[in-house]
């Protein structure tokens, strides 16, 4: 991973922390820290293109993937794949 990158990915994983509402702010912290650095380019880009739209859109979008604009699909689903993944306590 080459420094531009590197930075990058932090920069997109503190905007996942840095959320409005709390429940888009855990799913998103938690999968820009499990997921993120094994997603090809297409997937990152989109990731940080999602990170744009406010967490009210997030969340439906998240909870009702059907709603989502379709470019956001292939990173919907891999965000509910691995929340869908994530052993419960």
């Amino acid at each position: 991973m080459t420094p531009e990158n590197n930075m990058r990915y932090r920069r997109l994983r503190f905007r996942s922390r840095l959320r409005g509402t709390a429940e888009v702010g855990i799913i998103l912290c938690k999968f820009s820290d499990e997921h993120l650095h094994n997603l090809d380019a297409n997937l990152v880009d989109s990731y940080e293109e999602l990170l744009q739209a406010n967490d009210i859109d997030i969340f439906n979008w998240l909870a009702w993937p059907g709603n989502a604009p379709r470019i956001f699909n292939q990173i919907i689903k891999r965000i509910l794949s691995s929340v869908q993944n994530t052993p419960s306590d």
